[in-house]
């Protein structure tokens, strides 16, 4: 159900779930997905830390409360997770997306350019990637450059200009 985006019935599976298996680093994890996705954030960060609590070096819990902490607007503490995140596992790219994000929506233009810079390093094929690295040199005025990521990523994946504002125009 989880894979499925259908939350209520997935939140249903995992609360059936938790009442048997009470000890599962993962049960809880996937229950704060379901509580995260119904915009419960306070609630999803109390399963996340469950989850923590249970197997303090699973990865995916300490993303998803950088996420949740992010939805909360407790950039601070979404930081500190997604960093907590990337010492556990260096290899999530996606991490390194969420928080190059964060950085970019903070302003901090170098923090955002270095966490972009690592994520391509581990997914030089991600067509997001490639088009988030445009925007941040966009934000940046650096219009050539801009226009170089946004072409890549284009020619990674050409319907990415249907979903990215501007992407398209640049990358002409």
């Amino acid at each position: 159900y989880l894979q499925l985006k259908n939350y209520p019935e997935a939140g249903r599976y995992f609360e059936r779930f938790l009442r048997i298996m009470h000890e599962s680093h993962q049960g809880y994890n996937n229950m704060g997905i379901v509580l995260f996705h119904s915009d419960k954030y306070a609630e999803a960060i109390q399963h996340y830390k469950r989850a923590i609590a249970l197997y303090v070096n699973y990865p995916e819990p300490h993303l998803n409360l950088g996420n949740a902490y992010r939805q909360m607007r407790r950039m601070d503490e979404a930081i500190r997770y997604y960093k907590r995140t990337l010492e556990l596992a260096p290899h999530f790219e996606q991490t390194r997306q969420a928080l190059a994000k964060l950085y970019l929506d903070l302003g901090d233009l170098d923090k955002a350019e270095a966490a972009y810079t690592s994520a391509l390093s581990l997914a030089p094929g991600s067509a997001l990637v490639h088009c988030a690295m445009g925007e941040m040199y966009r934000r940046r005025e650096s219009h050539g450059r801009a226009r170089s990521y946004f072409r890549r990523a284009l020619e990674i994946d050409p319907s990415i200009a249907d979903g990215h504002d501007g992407s398209g125009d640049l990358a002409r």
